[in-house]
């Protein structure tokens, strides 16, 4: 029997030395994005009065040992020897009975990305199936930039700081205008809503914005002439047409960034600015989340006519902001949003008791509130959690740990798993046998 293994395992072992090999088949690269659910494919052939079909899923590490990540054997899933990286978090397909051994993983870390192994055995064949997992960042949100033509039309720019990406325009009902980056409106003749579009194939993120349509004129030229006669209807022509020229400013409401991602403690700043807008008497900020409300200048908030700072942000500023200003004829303007999110990686520390055989793990610090503390201990332990709020808004967890009997030290490892990780923090424990 192989180390580690267990002897439910070990069955399978025999049997893929005893019987011939057959062909997996499956896929050998798999691309996903951090924190998503992917699913790495494999098939295993089965012929009729096949039976007794086992599968073990495993991850290769750098030092050639295999990490157990998900075990099926004779019609039983066995995750007693599971590795606590995978607890929780992985699934067998429906259709294992047909042959399907696909396994489901969510919440995908950069730990994740590897070489895993799909190893099948039936009553008369097995095989090895390698699938290779990598793991991306996701595409960042793309931004606009808007500029005007010189002969009255609009440019789009799009733009996003993720590599190798495409770009689609999109109009309102979906359909596709251009794949370009840029985008040209001739005098846009109505109000129009276009989206930009950013994908690298995996993952894709977008940005609409609004273009207001050229004014018409309030009246016809057909009823100035009507009004005022012909032998003065050349100087109000003239005058008219440079009316109709202003009326044709469009406003561009440019709040920029659309989105804000920052550690407690940092600062944000937020611009908002009203292109071609006439003279501005009131502008304000308003803060969406729970609840709505005026954002005023405080302690830690700074609003000016064009921007808004928080400094330090704390978690309870996390949410949609969005600027609005009145012009000086009574147009009111609104900026399309800016979502900011707060995080704060948590810091991790054991310490142990030797005379009560007690270790206790402390996640400190550490926002949003999802996250999982796990033991890679054996069953024979008493565990008690406890979770405060500290007054910035970001949360304490306390894990502790009894031993029942004899652990070694290399057997109390204390792990978190949260979204501002990578790969899944831990801290080694002390208590010998």
């Amino acid at each position: 029997m192989m180390p580690g293994r267990g002897a439910g395992w070990s069955v399978l072992l025999i049997l893929m030395v005893m019987r011939p090999p057959l062909v997996i088949r499956g896929d050998d690269r798999v691309t996903t994005v951090l924190n998503r659910t992917v699913q790495l494919p494999c098939w295993f052939p089965l012929a009729k009065g096949d039976g007794g079909l086992s599968v073990a899923w495993y991850k290769e590490q750098p030092d050639g040992r295999e990490l157990l990540v998900h075990k099926f054997i004779r019609d039983k899933e066995d995750l007693s020897e599971q590795d606590p990286l995978y607890r929780g978090r992985t699934q067998l397909s429906e259709g294992i009975s047909q042959g399907n051994l696909t396994l489901t993983l969510t919440e995908v870390t950069r730990a994740d990305q590897g070489t895993y192994l799909c190893k099948g055995a039936s009553n008369f064949k097995f095989d090895t199936k390698k699938v290779e997992l990598y793991i991306r960042d996701p595409v960042t949100k793309p931004t606009i930039e808007v500029s005007r033509t010189a002969d009255g039309g609009v440019l789009l720019h799009c733009v996003s700081s993720s590599p190798d990406v495409t770009y689609e325009w999109l109009a309102e009902d979906g359909k596709i205008v251009t794949k370009q980056q840029n985008y040209t409106i001739a005098r846009p003749r109505e109000d129009l809503t276009l989206t930009c579009v950013v994908g690298d194939g995996v993952s894709e993120d977008r940005e609409s914005i609004a273009i207001p349509h050229n004014r018409e004129p309030s009246r016809s030229i057909p009823a100035v002439i009507a009004a005022v006669g012909g032998g003065i209807f050349i100087s109000l022509l003239f005058i008219f047409c440079r009316k109709t020229s202003d009326d044709r400013e469009w406003v561009t409401e440019a709040q920029n960034p659309s989105s804000l991602h920052l550690s407690v403690g940092q600062k944000a700043q937020i611009f908002c600015r009203m292109l071609n807008a006439k003279e501005i008497l009131h502008h304000k900020w308003k803060f969406y989340s729970s609840k709505s409300k005026k954002m005023e200048n405080s302690e830690r908030v700074t609003v000016t006519p064009d921007s808004l700072i928080i400094d330090p942000v704390t978690p309870a500023d996390a949410g949609l902001y969005i600027c609005s200003v009145k012009d000086k004829s009574g147009m009111r303007y609104r900026g399309k949003g800016t979502n900011l999110t707060v995080t704060a990686t948590p810091s991790l520390t054991v310490t142990e008791n030797l005379q009560e055989a007690l270790l206790t793990c402390k996640a400190e610090k550490f926002y949003p509130k999802d996250l999982e503390i796990f033991w890679s201990i054996h069953p024979n332990v008493q565990i008690a959690e406890d979770r405060t709020d500290n007054q910035d808004g970001t949360v304490n967890e306390i894990s502790r740990l009894k031993l029942k009997g004899g652990v070694q030290e290399e057997d109390c490892a204390c792990h978190v798993r949260h979204c501002t990780l990578r790969a899944t923090l831990y801290r080694p424990g002390k208590v010998g046998s």
